[in-house]
C-alpha cells in the first residue's frame, strides 16, 4: 500500500484509550500525529480522524461542522462506533469525507486517509449531493425551513423583483438580502443598507435622499443620499415599518419614477436600484391599522420571503454553534475544543427569543468562560439556564433558585429536580407557592414531584428539620440533614 509521506493526522476522540490506540495505529501505518500544543501558530493537520460513537453520536455533525470550518480544505475521516446508516448520512452531510467502522482496520483507515489526501477537497461529486453545499455564504443550517429559504434565494437571484423579507429580530434578514444581491446580476455594484429604526426620524430624509449645501442648518456641504449611492446595485431598507408617513410617500414616488431629489436641489437625479426591504412587524396589520401605506406595501412586497425564527429550526443549533466558535476563536485554539452533549441539550431546549443573534452572543460568552477545552452548561449565560429550567414550551421558569449553578455535565433533569427541591425548601413545602414561583401548573408540579421522588418535601411545617433524603444540586442525595456547602438544594 502506498502511503502519502510526511503527513500529520489530527486525532479527535473523547475516549483517552481509543485516542491512544488510534494514534498508535496511525503511526504504525506511516503517518505522523498532529499535536496542536506542539505546533506553531497557523499550522494545520493534513487530515483529521474524528471518532464518533456511543452517547456522542447525535453530536457528531456539530463536531464535523466545527472542524471543517476551522480547518478549511482539510479532509475529515470518521471512525464510527455504530454503523447507523442514518447517522452516517448526517455526518457526511455535515462535511466528512468518508468513514470506517469500529473495530478499526488500520490498513483500511490508512487507505481511506490516502484517498482523502489525494482527492481535491471538497470533492465535487459529494458537494453536489449535499443540501448545505448551496447554502449562501453567511447563512448556516440545513433544516427544512432553511432549505426552503435557500431555494427562494436562488430563484430571486435571477430576477429583479422587489422583495420583502419578513422575520423576527436577530433571525438574519440582512444576511438573506446580501445573499440575494451576491447571486444577482447587480453583484458588481454596491449593496447599500439602511436601518430605518437606527436613524432618528428628523434625519431619515437627508440620509435617504441626500442634500445640497445650505439646504438646512448644519448642511455645510453636499451629500449624496443612499438611493443615489445604490444606483446600479441593490438598496436594502431594513425595518421599513419604522418609516414615517412623509417618508413613505416620498419612497413611493421614488419607486414609481426612479428619480430622487436631494434636499435643496432643483434637478432630480436618475437612479436604478433593486429594492429589498425587511421588517419584523406584520406589515399587513400595519396597513389595516393605518400606519403603513397600502400602495407602498404592494410596491415593496412584490415577493415576500418569510425567514423562520431559530425556535422553528433548532436542529440547526449545533451547526450554528460550530460556526460561531470558528468565527470567535483562532484556528489553533479549536483543534481540541469539544462540545458536551449537555450543552447542546440546553441550547436546543432554550426558546431563543432573540434568535440567531442571541445564540451568537451566548456562544461568545461561553467561550470566555471555557478554559479547559470543552464547552459545558456551566459556561453558558445565566439567562439561558434560567430559560430552560421547567420550560413548558410557553414561558421559562422565574429564576434559578438561590443562585444555583449547573455542575459540569449536569443534565436538565438534575437541574430541574434541584430547582424544585430548593423552591420547596424556601416555601416550606407549600405547593401553591412553589407552582406560582416556577410559573407552572399545580398538576405539572405534582407530576414532577412524583417523577423526582420529592413528595416527602411537600407541606412541611415551618421550621421543621430536614430529616429525609433530598436531592442535591449535583443529583446526589443528602440524608438526615447532612449537607455539603454549595451542594444542597
Amino acid at each position: 500500500m502506498s502511503i502519502v509521506g510526511n503527513q500529520k493526522i489530527l486525532v479527535v476522540c473523547d475516549d483517552p484509550r481509543l485516542h491512544q490506540a488510534l494514534s498508535a495505529g496511525l503511526r504504525e501505518t506511516g503517518f505522523g500525529i498532529f499535536e496542536p500544543a506542539r505546533t506553531s501558530e497557523g499550522s494545520r493537520p493534513s487530515a483529521i480522524v474524528l471518532a464518533v460513537g456511543g452517547s456522542r453520536q447525535g453530536l457528531g455533525p456539530a463536531r464535523v461542522s466545527l472542524l471543517r470550518r476551522c480547518n478549511p480544505g482539510t479532509a475529515i475521516v470518521l471512525v464510527v462506533g455504530r454503523c447507523d446508516a442514518e447517522a452516517i448520512v448526517e455526518l457526511l452531510r455535515a462535511g466528512a469525507f468518508d468513514y470506517v467502522c469500529e473495530p478499526v482496520d488500520f490498513d483500511e483507515l490508512a487507505a481511506t486517509i490516502n484517498v482523502a489526501l489525494e482527492a481535491s477537497w471538497p470533492p465535487q461529486r459529494l458537494e453536489s449531493l449535499l443540501p448545505g453545499a448551496r447554502n449562501p455564504e453567511g447563512l448556516v443550517g440545513d433544516s427544512p425551513p432553511m432549505q426552503a429559504v435557500y431555494s427562494q434565494i436562488e430563484k430571486l437571484s435571477n430576477t429583479d423583483i422587489a422583495v420583502l423579507i419578513n422575520g423576527p429580530s436577530g433571525s438574519g434578514k440582512e444576511l438573506v438580502a446580501r445573499a440575494i444581491h451576491r447571486g444577482s446580476t447587480r453583484n458588481e455594484a454596491k449593496l447599500v443598507s439602511v436601518n430605518c429604526a437606527a436613524i432618528p426620524e428628523a434625519l431619515q430624509e437627508s440620509e435617504l435622499f441626500g442634500h445640497e449645501r445650505g439646504a438646512f442648518t448644519g448642511a455645510i456641504q453636499r451629500r449624496a443620499g443612499k438611493f443615489e449611492l445604490a444606483n446600479g446595485g441593490t438598496f436594502f431598507l431594513d425595518e421599513v415599518a419604522e418609516l414615517g408617513p412623509k417618508l413613505q410617500a416620498k419612497l413611493l414616488r421614488v419607486l414609481q419614477d426612479r428619480r430622487v431629489h436631494r434636499l435643496g436641489a432643483a434637478v432630480p437625479i436618475e437612479t436604478d436600484f433593486r429594492l429589498i426591504a425587511a421588517t419584523h412587524r406584520d406589515l399587513r396589520e400595519q396597513v389595516r391599522a393605518g400606519r403603513f401605506r397600502e400602495d407602498l406595501y404592494y410596491r415593496i412586497a412584490a415577493y415576500q420571503l418569510d425567514l423562520p425564527p431559530l425556535s422553528a429550526r433548532k436542529q440547526d443549533i449545533p451547526d450554528l454553534v460550530a460556526h460561531f466558535i470558528a468565527q470567535a476563536t483562532a484556528p489553533s485554539a479549536t483543534h481540541g475544543l469539544q462540545l458536551s452533549d449537555a450543552v447542546i441539550e440546553v441550547l436546543q431546549a432554550y426558546p431563543w427569543p432573540g434568535n440567531v443573534r442571541e445564540l451568537q452572543n451566548a456562544v461568545k460568552y461561553a467561550l470566555i468562560h471555557c478554559a479547559n477545552g470543552e464547552l459545558r452548561p456551566s459556561h453558558l449565560p445565566r439567562f439561558v439556564l434560567e430559560g430552560v429550567v421547567l420550560q413548558q414550551g410557553e414561558q421559562p421558569a422565574a429564576e434559578l433558585a438561590d443562585g444555583v449553578w449547573l455542575r459540569d455535565g449536569m443534565s436538565l433533569a438534575e437541574l430541574e429536580a434541584a430547582a424544585i427541591s430548593r423552591a420547596l425548601s424556601r416555601h416550606n413545602g407549600r405547593r401553591k407557592a412553589v407552582a406560582q414561583e416556577l410559573r407552572i401548573g399545580r398538576t405539572t408540579l405534582y407530576r414532577k414531584l412524583q417523577k423526582y421522588a420529592l413528595e416527602h418535601l411537600v407541606d412541611r411545617p415551618a421550621g421543621a428539620s430536614r430529616s429525609r433524603a433530598g436531592i442535591a444540586v449535583d443529583g446526589s442525595t443528602a440524608v438526615d440533614g447532612s449537607e455539603s456547602k454549595g451542594r444542597t438544594p
